[in-house]
């Protein structure tokens, strides 16, 4: 449960406390007497707690889901579709409302929105204020059994920002987090083998850790499993194993799972070859901003393949995903005939 206050506690404070039938009946008693109030106190200070973790529990779940299935950059908001805008908002209300309460947990994601602008305006003075409260916070807090504040500290050493960037520190914390079972520091702990930060690589590591986060539900997880076993990071590559694992990503919203599972169902790898499913997943990708599923997309509507052929809906996916910056998009945009002909 969640310290509305961390210090230091005196040898008397570290002792248990012993709630039994007859403390219950004692404070019966004595409700109008000191013991009486102190023991009601006690009460409703941990049921305030206790809903404070319940708020923050709902609002980080929600948070966590959409910001864990967006490939796309923490600063950029052009893609970022209605439904997750509101989500966001939500989440943002609910931390805010926490942070008022001194709940240090809702320091960290405070400053990931602040930083990058979600649904929100984006304030480095007001990021820099909480990213330096999580950081204390979590800190100050380490030793709780508690795996998420040691994935936070995780977040904090890997990205930097208030405090020196540091994969080994960074290591350190996720692997805590994740033998805890925690799904997302798992799936950064994967990440840090995968990419051989704060340790060597190792294959066959990675895949382990991201098995775990991704039996949990971790769409970033699944999706980074797929990928492993469609490139053959496992044992051997295993071309249904990986549409599994993106299909369950995909089905979250994960935009990079969604334009992988297309192209699988485009070459029939692993799956039955199928155009319309291939557009349908790349539809998902590309309203979410992905621009080569924009691409793709664009070129199933100008040759009708899985879709009636449409050159204005071809051209607004090729103009959307030209518009960040990809030159082959450009070269296929300056081919293209104009629509009134």
């Amino acid at each position: 449960m969640f310290k509305c206050k961390a210090r230091q506690k005196t040898m008397s404070e570290q002792l248990p406390v012993i709630r039994t039938a007859t403390a219950i009946a004692v404070a019966r008693e004595h409700s109008n007497t000191l013991i009486g109030r102190g023991l009601s106190a006690i009460q409703n200070h941990d049921l305030v707690c206790a809903d404070l973790d319940i708020q923050y529990r709902q609002a980080r779940d929600v948070y966590d889901q959409i910001t864990n299935c967006s490939w796309l950059s923490i600063k950029d908001n052009a893609n970022w579709t209605t439904e997750k805008l509101i989500q966001l908002q939500s989440c943002f209300r609910a931390f805010q409302s926490l942070a008022k309460q001194h709940y240090g947990k809702a320091y960290y994601p405070l400053f990931k929105i602040f930083n990058g602008g979600q649904g929100v305006i984006g304030d480095d003075k007001q990021s820099s204020n909480y990213a330096q409260l999580a950081f204390d916070w979590c800190f100050d807090n380490q030793f709780q059994e508690d795996a998420e504040i040691w994935n936070d500290l995780g977040m904090m050493y890997r990205w930097g920002g208030v405090i020196e960037a540091d994969n080994t520190f960074a290591f350190y914390w996720f692997k805590k987090s994740a033998e805890q079972n925690n799904a997302q520091g798992q799936n950064r702990l994967a990440w840090m083998y995968d990419n051989g930060c704060g340790i060597e690589c190792d294959d066959k590591e990675a895949v382990a850790w991201y098995q775990k986060s991704a039996e949990q539900g971790n769409a970033e997880a699944q999706f980074y499993l797929g990928w492993m076993y469609q490139v053959s990071f496992v044992s051997k590559q295993d071309d249904k194993e990986a549409v599994v694992w993106y299909k369950k990503s995909a089905e979250q919203g994960d935009a990079r799972a969604q334009l992988n599972l297309g192209r699988m169902y485009k070459y029939g790898s692993g799956i039955e070859q199928d155009d319309e499913e291939e557009v349908y997943w790349y539809q998902k990708s590309a309203e979410q901003g992905n621009a080569e599923a924009q691409f793709y997309l664009a070129w199933m509507y100008k040759n009708g393949c899985g879709i009636e052929q449409d050159e204005e809906e071809a051209e607004y996916w090729y103009q959307k995903s030209a518009e960040q910056g990809a030159a082959r998009d450009k070269c296929n945009l300056g081919w293209m005939p104009p629509v009134s002909e």
